[in-house]
Protein backbone atom coordinates (compact mmCIF):
# COMPACT_ATOMS: atom_id res chain seq x y z
CA UNK A 1 0.00 0.00 0.00
CA UNK A 2 1.31 3.46 -0.86
CA UNK A 3 0.40 5.01 2.46
CA UNK A 4 1.49 8.51 1.50
CA UNK A 5 -0.94 8.68 -1.42
CA UNK A 6 -3.67 6.94 0.60
CA UNK A 7 -3.42 9.60 3.32
CA UNK A 8 -3.25 12.43 0.77
CA UNK A 9 -6.40 11.12 -0.94
CA UNK A 10 -8.26 10.94 2.37
CA UNK A 11 -7.00 14.40 3.31
CA UNK A 12 -8.50 15.89 0.15
CA UNK A 13 -11.88 14.52 1.24
CA UNK A 14 -11.79 15.39 4.95
CA UNK A 15 -9.54 15.99 7.94
CA UNK A 16 -7.42 13.00 8.96
CA UNK A 17 -7.37 11.42 12.37
CA UNK A 18 -4.37 9.39 13.55
CA UNK A 19 -4.26 7.67 16.93
CA UNK A 20 -0.96 7.45 18.83
CA UNK A 21 -0.49 4.36 21.00
CA UNK A 22 2.55 4.13 23.27
CA UNK A 23 3.83 0.60 23.98
CA UNK A 24 5.74 2.02 26.93
CA UNK A 25 2.51 2.96 28.67
CA UNK A 26 0.27 -0.04 27.89
CA UNK A 27 0.64 -3.79 27.48
CA UNK A 28 0.06 -5.53 24.15
CA UNK A 29 -3.50 -6.63 24.99
CA UNK A 30 -4.48 -3.09 25.94
CA UNK A 31 -2.79 -1.66 22.84
CA UNK A 32 -4.80 -4.05 20.63
CA UNK A 33 -8.04 -3.17 22.42
CA UNK A 34 -7.34 0.58 22.11
CA UNK A 35 -6.53 0.19 18.40
CA UNK A 36 -9.78 -1.70 17.85
CA UNK A 37 -11.73 1.06 19.61
CA UNK A 38 -9.96 3.75 17.60
CA UNK A 39 -10.77 1.90 14.38
CA UNK A 40 -14.44 1.64 15.38
CA UNK A 41 -14.44 5.38 16.10
CA UNK A 42 -13.12 6.15 12.61
CA UNK A 43 -9.41 6.81 12.99
CA UNK A 44 -7.48 6.59 9.71
CA UNK A 45 -4.23 5.04 10.95
CA UNK A 46 -2.46 4.04 14.14
CA UNK A 47 0.87 5.55 15.15
CA UNK A 48 3.11 3.56 17.49
CA UNK A 49 5.75 5.25 19.62
CA UNK A 50 6.22 7.97 22.16
CA UNK A 51 8.31 6.66 25.03
CA UNK A 52 12.09 6.61 24.93
CA UNK A 53 13.83 3.42 25.91
CA UNK A 54 11.39 1.07 24.18
CA UNK A 55 12.77 -2.29 23.11
CA UNK A 56 12.27 -3.60 19.61
CA UNK A 57 10.46 -6.61 21.05
CA UNK A 58 7.91 -4.38 22.76
CA UNK A 59 7.31 -2.32 19.61
CA UNK A 60 7.04 -5.47 17.46
CA UNK A 61 4.49 -6.92 19.89
CA UNK A 62 2.46 -3.70 19.83
CA UNK A 63 2.45 -3.55 16.03
CA UNK A 64 1.39 -7.19 15.75
CA UNK A 65 -1.29 -6.65 18.42
CA UNK A 66 -2.69 -3.72 16.46
CA UNK A 67 -2.66 -5.64 13.19
CA UNK A 68 -4.48 -8.54 14.86
CA UNK A 69 -7.29 -6.18 15.92
CA UNK A 70 -7.57 -3.80 12.94
CA UNK A 71 -6.89 -3.48 9.24
CA UNK A 72 -5.60 0.06 9.68
CA UNK A 73 -2.12 1.07 8.56
CA UNK A 74 0.45 1.20 11.36
CA UNK A 75 2.93 4.08 11.29
CA UNK A 76 5.94 4.17 13.59
CA UNK A 77 6.49 7.35 15.57
CA UNK A 78 9.92 6.40 16.96
CA UNK A 79 12.24 8.26 19.29
CA UNK A 80 15.19 5.88 18.90
CA UNK A 81 16.53 3.73 16.05
CA UNK A 82 16.53 0.53 18.10
CA UNK A 83 12.71 0.68 18.29
CA UNK A 84 12.14 0.66 14.51
CA UNK A 85 9.93 -2.33 13.78
CA UNK A 86 9.89 -3.74 10.27
CA UNK A 87 6.45 -5.15 11.07
CA UNK A 88 4.85 -1.70 10.65
CA UNK A 89 3.65 -0.26 7.34
CA UNK A 90 5.45 3.08 7.46
CA UNK A 91 7.58 5.34 9.61
CA UNK A 92 7.45 9.04 10.29
CA UNK A 93 11.03 10.10 9.67
CA UNK A 94 11.49 13.07 11.94
CA UNK A 95 13.86 15.12 14.05
CA UNK A 96 13.03 15.93 17.64
CA UNK A 97 13.62 19.66 17.45
CA UNK A 98 12.68 20.19 21.08
CA UNK A 99 15.92 18.47 22.14
CA UNK A 100 19.38 19.95 22.49
CA UNK A 101 20.96 16.50 22.14
CA UNK A 102 22.59 15.95 18.74
CA UNK A 103 21.57 12.30 19.01
CA UNK A 104 17.87 13.18 18.77
CA UNK A 105 18.35 15.92 16.17
CA UNK A 106 20.18 13.75 13.60
CA UNK A 107 21.93 10.77 15.22
CA UNK A 108 18.96 8.43 15.48
CA UNK A 109 17.95 9.20 11.89
CA UNK A 110 21.46 8.43 10.62
CA UNK A 111 21.53 5.19 12.58
CA UNK A 112 18.19 3.98 11.23
CA UNK A 113 18.26 5.27 7.62
CA UNK A 114 19.89 2.23 5.99
CA UNK A 115 17.69 -0.21 7.91
CA UNK A 116 14.53 1.68 6.96
CA UNK A 117 15.61 1.71 3.32
CA UNK A 118 16.39 -2.03 3.28
CA UNK A 119 13.29 -3.04 5.24
CA UNK A 120 10.69 -1.72 2.85
CA UNK A 121 9.14 0.51 5.52
CA UNK A 122 7.65 3.50 3.78
CA UNK A 123 9.21 6.70 5.15
CA UNK A 124 6.74 9.54 5.58
CA UNK A 125 7.77 13.14 6.02
CA UNK A 126 6.33 15.06 8.95
CA UNK A 127 6.14 18.26 6.89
Amino acid sequence: MDLHNYLRKLRRERPLHLTLLDPGKSDTTTIGRLAHGAAQAGTDAIMVGGSTGLSLERVDAAVLGIKAQTHLPVILFPTVAKAVSTKADAIFFMSLLNSSERRFLVGEQIESAAMVHQSGLQPLSMA
